[in-house]
């Protein structure tokens, strides 16, 4: 088959790859047109009204014909957001403000610059991401087999062979309008969400999703640089092939399926997936696979059923520990050392959250959001100075009060490790059975080896140039399982 382009992106730039696991996926790439992102304040509906009321149309009838909308919208964004905002007076004429803001929305309007969506070329289905720009990368070599070969260490001489998962030459479909407007708004709610979480490791930025127009007609071919990741509760995920998230689970099915067709994909991804059989689906992968290993873990870890997804996080734990294991501490398995630790992680942050959800925070007065980090460590002490050292205190109080008081106050308390641990702290006062001040009054809490794990999978994580040893993350994991034996028994 003849390869499907020669152009190559690579949107985690400088983050080595795991070179046994990466692979290239064929999209087709669509430029856009839009405003410089941040710099408009109107909607598109917002600018059309707001200009036919400057225009004397005062019918909300006929404005709601025109727009293609129904009257009550029309209605509801008068009453609701224009006047609300000081842009609108109860006569239907415009403010001094409301004119100023659409005078200046008109010279933004004629700033725009070039953003790009994705289509998946093997299935046609648009990406849920949109990107600013495009990181191009060029291979070093192409190998006797045809494979592009990019340099990974330039000290060492390594290489990333990635496997080219094969795309038939065939003609682009057509883009929809409202699907590529998804498409974008999506890929905003996504930086959105990590830049509360302040776990946004590239730059990022959103687009107004109504105001963008497609450029060219015909969208051009690329691959785009992405490989396989352990997950706790689906075993295997993809990375996020534009970096915003961790993990591009949208990406997940039709991985799957091309490992079905292609057994040089299925043998690349065979520590990940197994034996990966045609007429399985992949949810009936996922239910095999999940029923296996919850009966080997029923035998170590009774009680953690109690525990909404834990079991999933620690099948997940104890199946990497496992493969660390086994291929010791060969230097190019590093990736594995580096991704123990994140499933370590991932079990504490599942408990925190299950521990939010069942001993909640009583009053959310009681976490400011604008308290400096003295305020945090003074308000974390008066709280639970028995419960957490002075270290764990200090830890606990460098971060910003929105993430604690998201993680507290959110309904499935989505939030990172540290302001998870710190919101459970600010519960304690409303309950006298908190699992915590059992583990505390036992001295198995442990909040500074928690800590340890959460600082050193961020910086192992985020391209710091940081790594693990084999030992650290072996010690780490004994620690998790000792941990949640405790808890489970607190829990007897």
């Amino acid at each position: 088959m003849a390869p499907f382009t020669d152009r190559y992106l690579n949107f985690y730039r400088q983050q080595k790859s795991p070179g046994k696991t990466c692979f290239l996926w064929p999209v087709w790439v669509w430029e856009i047109l839009a405003p410089k992102p941040g710099k408009t304040s109107l909607n598109l509906f917002q600018r059309s009204i707001l200009g036919l009321l400057n225009c004397n149309i005062m019918d909300s009838a006929q404005i709601a014909q025109w727009l293609g909308i129904d009257g009550e919208m029309v209605l509801y964004i008068i009453s609701g957001q224009l006047q609300p905002n000081g842009w609108l007076n109860t006569d239907y004429t415009l403010t001094d403000a409301g004119k100023e803001l659409l005078d200046m929305d008109v010279d933004v309007r004629s700033d725009m610059t070039t953003a790009y969506v994705f289509m998946d070329a093997l299935t046609g289905q648009l990406w849920p991401r949109v990107a600013q720009d495009l990181p191009h990368i060029e291979p070093v070599n192409i190998s006797s087999h045809g494979m592009p070969e990019f340099a990974q260490d330039r000290e060492s001489g390594r290489k990333d062979i990635p496997y080219v998962v094969p795309c038939p030459l065939i003609e682009p479909p057509g883009l929809d309008l409202e699907a590529l407007w998804d498409a974008v708004q999506q890929g905003n709610n996504a930086i959105h969400n990590q830049t509360v979480r302040d776990e946004l490791d590239y730059e990022h930025r959103e687009f107004h999703a109504d105001e963008v127009e497609c450029i060219e007609s015909r969208p051009f071919r690329a691959y785009i640089l992405c490989w396989i990741l352990n997950d706790p509760v689906q075993h295997w995920t993809v990375t996020d092939p534009l970096a915003v998230e961790r993990f591009g689970d949208f990406l997940r099915p039709a991985v799957f399926e091309a490992a079905k067709k292609h057994k040089g994909f299925a043998k690349k991804l065979k520590d990940y997936m197994g034996e990966v059989r045609e007429d399985e689906t992949l949810d009936s992968w996922n239910a095999r696979i999940h029923a296996d290993a919850e009966f080997d873990l029923s035998f170590d870890f009774p009680g953690a059923s109690r525990v909404p997804h834990l079991e999933t996080y620690l099948i997940a734990l104890l199946r990497r520990q496992q493969r660390v294991k086994e291929n010791g501490d060969k230097p190019w398995f590093y990736e594995d050392w580096e991704d123990l630790v994140s499933q370590c992680q991932k079990v504490f942050e599942c408990c925190f959250k299950w521990m939010l959800n069942e001993w909640p925070l009583k009053n959310p007065r009681v976490i400011e959001r604008n308290w400096k980090y003295d305020d945090i460590y003074t308000a974390l002490e008066s709280i639970a100075g028995e419960a957490a050292s002075e270290d764990a205190l200090q830890n606990l109080s460098r971060q910003k009060p929105n993430s604690i008081y998201h993680a507290a106050n959110s309904r499935d308390h989505n939030a990172s490790l540290r302001p998870l641990i710190a919101a459970c702290l600010f519960a304690l006062p409303g309950h006298t059975n908190h699992p915590v001040l059992g583990l505390s009054t036992a001295k198995l809490l442990g909040l500074e080896t928690i800590l340890a794990v959460a600082d050193t999978r961020n910086e192992v994580a985020h391209a710091s140039g940081k790594k693990i040893s084999i030992n650290g993350a072996l010690a780490y994991t004994e620690f998790t399982k000792n941990w949640v034996g405790s808890l489970l028994n607190e829990l007897k």
